[in-house]
């Protein structure tokens, strides 16, 4: 598949079952989307933090100095 890598991980086996619910109430594809979906959500998650943090770090910073 190009663009696609196949991996082997170990989920706790509520996660995997959540996954096969998801795929069974036709909320997925397939597990392996439902996996990729959250990897991208966590993708995202990290992507915006460092953001985020200077966001709050500012608006602190605005706070303590009166503006």
């Amino acid at each position: 598949m190009p663009g696609k890598e196949k991996l082997s991980v170990t989920v706790d086996r509520t996660v995997a079952d959540a996954a096969r619910t998801a795929v069974s109430a036709g909320r997925a594809p397939s597990v392996s989307a439902w996996v990729n979906a959250a990897l991208r959500w966590q993708l995202a998650q990290e992507r915006r933090a460092p953001v985020l943090d200077r966001f709050m770090t500012d608006d602190a910073e605005q706070e303590h100095s009166g503006s």
